[in-house]
């Protein structure tokens, strides 16, 4: 059945489900199919690691694995079995598939406020920083302390944002993401994954197609609801001017 929904070079998001923040927090890696046979799906990551900072997982994890195919969502629970090298896991996936349909997350195009810095390091230093710096963010007498924003256009979604840049970072790069959504609200503080970079129409700049790999589901859904409410108002506006 694996082989069925799960190819060789396809793409997979990993979530990982024992994670002692699994109730606030969403966290998602992105992994490829190298092999796939009875049961067991060999995955590759495309993160950087250093002499003892491996990727975050161990024997007998659980994992979920999500993917598309046929059109629709595809679901997968396992757990890992094997670390090999190189970015290399495998996952013995014995439970039924299920079918989902995706849903998709409405985008806008907006200003906001963005701090952005490259991860220029490996996923599990990453992690632990982005972990830190939500406690410091959501502690109340950090907020005369918060950092300043420049405000940039973007396209935000509650699954990523799309931005110009003049850097060319790689793709599967993480970035560390501040986002200022309010004045006055803390801003929301992600880990992205790049997933595409493209020539910005500014000379020498790029656009960056990024999505939210770690972000606390309390941010996500501010995000979500900042976006609705974009929405809303320029429908009022349209009709307000379809009205005059």
């Amino acid at each position: 059945m694996l082989n069925k929904y799960f190819k060789p070079g396809q793409k997979v998001q990993i979530h990982p489900q024992n994670s002692p923040a699994l109730g606030s927090h969403l966290e998602s890696l992105t992994a490829q199919v190298v092999n796939c046979g009875n049961q067991q799906l060999e995955l590759s990551l495309p993160y950087q690691t250093q002499a003892g900072e491996e990727f975050p997982f161990q024997p007998r994890m659980p994992l979920e694995l999500v993917s598309q195919s046929f059109g629709l969502g595809v679901r997968a629970r396992g757990e890992v079995t094997r670390l090999g090298a190189k970015g290399l896991i495998q996952v013995h996936c014995p439970s039924p598939l299920q079918a989902f349909q995706r849903r998709t997350l409405p985008r806008i195009e907006v200003s906001i406020g963005l701090r952005y810095a490259r991860g220029r390091g490996n996923l599990r230093s990453l992690q632990a920083k982005w972990r830190k710096n939500l406690a410091v963010l959501q502690q109340p007498e950090n907020s005369e302390r918060r950092p300043s924003f420049a405000y940039r256009p973007a396209n935000l979604s509650g699954g990523g944002i799309r931005f110009d840049c003049p850097e060319t970072p790689e793709i599967a790069e993480l970035c560390m993401l501040l986002l200022e959504l309010s004045a006055e609200t803390h801003p929301v503080c992600a880990l992205a994954e790049v997933v595409w970079v493209r020539p910005a129409e500014k000379p020498g700049w790029n656009t960056l197609g990024m999505q939210f790999t770690h972000i606390s589901k309390a941010d996500q859904e501010r995000i979500i609801r900042f976006v609705d409410e974009v929405l809303k108002e320029q429908e009022r506006a349209a009709q307000q001017a379809a009205a005059s």
